[in-house]
């Protein structure tokens, strides 16, 4: 089990810098993985939904039995913080929270092995001006996004009203290319 040094480490490398868009290294196609579930046409879409969905309600089912590690996301400074968890030596999801004056952004990251699987994204705004005496909480909107990855590649992401987002819509194929980036990181941080 890798000891609490090395978790701190990796966390660190993984939330501070190692997925920021533009870093490391832009070469996607040396990521994918040669095991035959990642092979065109080895697995329908719907066969990969349902194998992300069930590793989404594994990893919750068990998440209170995980070893985690949370540390300041300190190029905010505003009290954000990423925590990873451990299944044994198995790294399995990585939560990343961002606060802001006027809202927060969580991250909740689940992995398979080396592999990006699904990312369920939280973003929390509140739209009305601050009172010290009083929040009116009927001024906070929430938006949920859900992307869904398989073998490094964005195959599905469904909006806040849970609708899916056409892969020819400009906005998906600007999400198409962050997730894709975060995933070849996580990929290539594994492979070092």
């Amino acid at each position: 089990m890798p000891n609490r040094l090395y978790r701190a480490i990796f966390i660190t490398l993984f939330s501070l810098g190692i997925t920021t868009p533009g870093w490391g290294d832009d070469n996607d196609n040396n990521t994918l993985s040669a095991i035959s579930e990642c092979q065109e046409g080895a697995l329908s879409t719907a066969q990969k939904i349902h194998e992300i969905r069930q590793l989404y309600a594994d990893i919750n089912k068990y998440h209170d039995d995980y070893q985690s590690i949370t540390l300041p996301l300190d190029e905010e400074g505003d009290g954000s913080e990423a925590t990873a968890y451990f299944d044994g030596d198995a790294f399995v999801k990585l939560i990343k929270r961002y606060y802001s004056t006027t809202g927060k952004r969580v991250l909740e990251y689940y992995i398979a092995g080396t592999d990006l699987r699904f990312v369920f994204e939280v973003k929390t705004n509140y739209n009305g001006a601050f009172r010290e005496d009083r929040i009116d909480k009927s001024k906070y909107t929430q938006v949920e996004n859900r992307y869904y990855l398989f073998c490094g590649k964005l195959i599905r992401w469904l909006d806040d009203d849970k609708r899916l987002v056409a892969t020819d819509n400009p906005d998906f194929i600007e999400a198409k290319t962050y997730w894709e980036h975060e995933a070849a990181a996580l990929r290539q941080f594994f492979l070092e």
